[in-house]
């Protein structure tokens, strides 16, 4: 399929499926969808399209296969919290979801796998497809971040699945930081303990404790 027919095709998709994400309560902006949970908690859905392949090694088995002509769906949690902290406040107004610390594909959550669909004439049961799971399995994933609360609570509990797990103590002590100073602390301690065996991320911590007036050692 062309480039130009796959863009039509995939801007359909898209389009039915906003209607029920804004139903839910999500503005579109581009391939991005967000809505605002609380003052600076955003959940976020984008559509993410395949690459171009270029040369004759860009699929390597296993680590990146050829995913030109289909697209994926990525779920994120942006917490302005912890962006202000490790990086600055944000300027823009809509995020984009390589910005959120909690992530997921869509695919993992419905398929058990890291799936990109193909757009074609089968584009409406895509859709349906991808609608399903964002009723069920994202909204159910989603409810693990309705609130800061429960957002601190959740980004402890490695089951939940998150992209960044292993930093999902950090995360959490950065957000309750400003919430419980006393109790943000005991976690960011917590973590730089666990994360004896990576000094170069102790180190990380180290630098954002400082910035924060938090002694560890």
């Amino acid at each position: 399929m062309a480039q130009s027919e796959y863009t039509k095709t995939l801007n359909k998709l898209q389009n039915i499926i906003h209607r029920e994400l804004k139903f839910q309560g999500f503005e579109k902006k581009g391939r991005t969808h967000n809505k605002v949970v609380e003052a600076g908690l955003v959940h976020v859905v984008s559509f993410q399209s395949g690459e171009y392949p270029i040369g004759d090694k860009y699929v390597i088995p296993g680590i990146r296969d050829y995913s030109y002509g289909k697209f994926a769906v990525n779920l994120g949690v942006f917490v302005s919290d912890i962006y202000e902290i490790i990086n600055k406040p944000l300027e823009r107004e809509f995020i984009p979801e390589y910005t959120c610390q909690i992530r997921i594909r869509l695919a993992v959550l419905t398929r058990g796998e890291d799936y990109w669909w193909a757009v074609g004439e089968n584009y409406r049961e895509v859709a349906n497809e991808i609608i399903n799971g964002l009723n069920k399995e994202a909204a159910d994933w989603f409810s693990n971040f309705s609130s800061r609360k429960k957002t601190i609570a959740s980004l402890q509990d490695e089951t939940i699945p998150n992209l960044y797990v292993r930093t999902g103590k950090l995360n959490a002590a950065l957000i309750q930081l400003r919430i419980d100073r006393i109790a943000g602390e005991k976690l960011l301690k917590e973590h730089y303990q666990l994360r004896s065996d990576h000094k170069h991320h102790q180190e990380y911590v180290l630098e954002l404790a400082k910035k924060m007036g938090v002694q560890l050692v």
